[in-house]
């Protein structure tokens, strides 16, 4: 089902926001004897084991396993985004070659990145060994403050050496595309038919929230915005793109939202994690956000500050509230866009008043 139209382009019912009209491509079944064949056109040897397949909202990923160690096999969309590949290919070689956990990506014996599958650009990137589960102790979330600090030290000069190949999908909005979709957004949760009262009231509370503090928003976004720090950056880095071995970082994957922008983006982006291991659980009452351990908030930015090229200027420091604030919004919006858009908005809605406490004291991160 297709989602409102935004400035000629459709928005589907999820939170990754493609910038054409296109939904993403559904899990498909592969056989052992077809991951066979395509393992064979990556030179990997004989599969000895198959593992339960993976999806995202971007991708089917089958790991698989051979005499010569445990891939990951991931089926893309169609040829027509090879080029994208091709980057994001480069971009990942480059890491590793500067010390940074990437995943280390197999060619065939053509030294292709990918081959076709019926419609489908298929991939296989090499298992990079981890602790399981998703992990947010402070000692792991400040080794990945600074692991984002060295990525975007290896990433500000890729641009002077590879044209950016932009993104296909989106996973972001600006504030005046936010005010654009509530009416959309409101209609939505008006119109949802397993709304009990009190959780429509609470979602439509939450939307009614987004729409006082979004004039804010914009007028932040259009005047501080375009005077941050430009660089390339991961556009996706959170707990499920991580993973440790121990306290230290053995490996950032999904890169698919790489792209250049306002760096500040992505330290908000990453910070989110973090504040969620911070605040009060779900359902305290009248939780004094005051006492929270604020200093462990800076600790982390200077963790991201002594790794990266360029410490955090007092601009983005005094504007980073207002992201944060902005991805909030972002994710609420996104929510209602959602096939089922009370449940999502709901659970964004929890996280609200965090956000809005952050957004009126700029000074916590100063």
């Amino acid at each position: 089902m297709s989602g409102p139209v935004l400035g000629g382009a459709e928005f589907p019912h999820t939170m990754r926001l493609p910038m054409v009209g296109r939904l993403p491509h559904k899990l498909t079944e592969l056989s052992l004897a077809q991951i066979q064949k395509l393992a064979d056109e990556f030179d990997l040897g004989r599969i000895i084991q198959m593992d339960a397949p993976l999806s995202t909202q971007c991708n089917l990923t089958e790991p698989f396993r051979t005499g010569q160690g445990t891939f990951m096999l991931r089926a893309r969309h169609g040829p027509e985004y090879g080029d994208r590949v091709d980057f994001l290919h480069h971009v990942m070689d480059d890491l590793r070659a500067g010390g940074f956990p990437a995943p280390e990506v197999m060619r065939t014996r053509e030294k292709r990145g990918w081959i076709l599958w019926g419609d489908r650009l298929v991939e296989v990137q090499r298992f990079m060994p981890h602790d399981l589960g998703i992990h947010r102790d402070w000692s792991r979330m400040n080794a990945a403050a600074s692991t984002l600090g060295e990525l975007h030290r290896l990433l500000q000069d890729l641009p002077k050496r590879r044209p950016v190949v932009p993104p296909d999908m989106r996973n972001d909005l600006s504030p005046q595309e936010c005010f654009e979709l509530l009416n959309t957004v409101e209609s939505r949760l008006s119109g949802w038919p397993d709304a009990t009262p009190r959780r429509l009231q609470t979602a439509l509370g939450a939307v009614a929230s987004v729409r006082r503090v979004l004039p804010v928003l914009i007028n932040n976004y259009e005047r501080f915005i375009g005077g941050m720090p430009w660089t390339v950056v991961h556009g996706d880095f959170h707990p499920w793109n991580l993973l440790y071995r121990g306290d230290g970082v053995a490996g950032v994957v999904d890169y698919d939202f790489l792209q250049e922008r306002e760096r500040v983006f992505d330290v908000a982006y990453a910070m989110r994690s973090l504040l969620a291991h911070l605040s009060f659980p779900p359902g305290t009452r009248t939780p004094d956000y005051w006492s929270l351990p604020w200093w462990k908030v800076k600790l982390w930015l200077d963790h991201y500050e002594e790794s990266t090229f360029l410490p955090l200027q007092d601009k983005e420091l005094g504007y980073l509230p207002s992201e944060l604030m902005r991805l909030q919004v972002v994710e609420i919006v996104a929510g209602g866009l959602q096939d089922d858009p009370l449940t999502p908005v709901l659970q964004a809605a929890e996280g609200l008043p965090l956000y809005e406490f952050i957004h009126n004291n700029a000074l916590l991160f100063l």
